[in-house]
């Protein structure tokens, strides 16, 4: 029962996470022009692919030694670098196309909106159930 519970989880952030980003990104493109908002998709594309190789190495962590498809330290090097990847993108967002950090990072964050709405539907329905 607690692992439908928590695929259930992942399942309504990553929607939340695609939510999000299109609505930040419509929201941006109005306020701020299409410079802006392709800063915001950036980052959230890069947010969400994080979040997606973030949920595989835990599914690999958590699986037996024999079912894992790389080792420990594979997978902690692939953590780093998707780090560097990430960080390399944002620079080159910034000094190409002239936007400013912001728009980049804020996509970036949709992620942590998404796992933060997650805890507030959490709270919510647990407490109708008690």
């Amino acid at each position: 029962m607690e692992e439908v519970h928590y695929r259930r989880a992942l399942h309504r952030i990553e929607q939340f996470t695609l939510f999000l980003a299109v609505a930040g990104l419509v929201l941006i493109w109005g306020m701020f022009g299409y410079r802006h908002a392709i800063g915001f998709a950036t980052g959230s594309i890069l947010a969400y692919l994080s979040f997606l190789m973030m949920k595989r190495m835990v599914n690999a962590l958590g699986s037996s030694p024999e079912e894992q498809p790389r080792s420990a330290r594979a997978s902690a090097i692939a953590m780093g670098f998707r780090y560097l990847v990430i960080g390399a993108v944002v620079f080159a967002m910034i000094r190409v196309s002239g936007v400013g950090p912001w728009p980049v990072f804020a996509g970036l964050m949709t992620t942590v909106a998404a796992v933060l709405a997650e805890i507030v539907y959490e709270l919510f329905t647990s407490s109708s159930q008690s």
